[in-house]
């Protein structure tokens, strides 16, 4: 048997994002990042569920000024790498 390859956190990161999103179906995903769909699926999983951890019983005044879902601002967009702006150009859709 083979080694099996070894995937950053990084990636994972982005691939369970680019899940998250919405914006591609699951065979999208997978032809895009070039990863078995059940592995989409689980770090998909583990991000909501890490997520949740994170945010719950936490105040969220700039969401109750501001509103859920903003879009990010040019400054901001111009720190991220060419990964990240492309998974945030898929998931701001109005």
């Amino acid at each position: 048997m083979g080694k099996s390859k070894q995937i950053s956190a990084e990636y994972k990161m982005i691939v369970a994002l680019a899940a998250l999103c919405g914006g591609m179906s699951l065979t999208e995903l997978v032809s895009r990042y070039g990863v078995p769909g059940r592995l989409v699926k689980k770090w998909a999983q583990e991000a909501r569920e890490s997520l949740l951890r994170v945010f719950k019983d936490k105040p969220a005044p700039y969401q109750a000024r501001h509103g859920e879902r903003r879009r990010l601002r040019p400054a901001t967009k111009a720190v991220l790498s060419p990964e990240e702006r492309n998974f945030f150009d898929h998931c701001q859709h109005d």
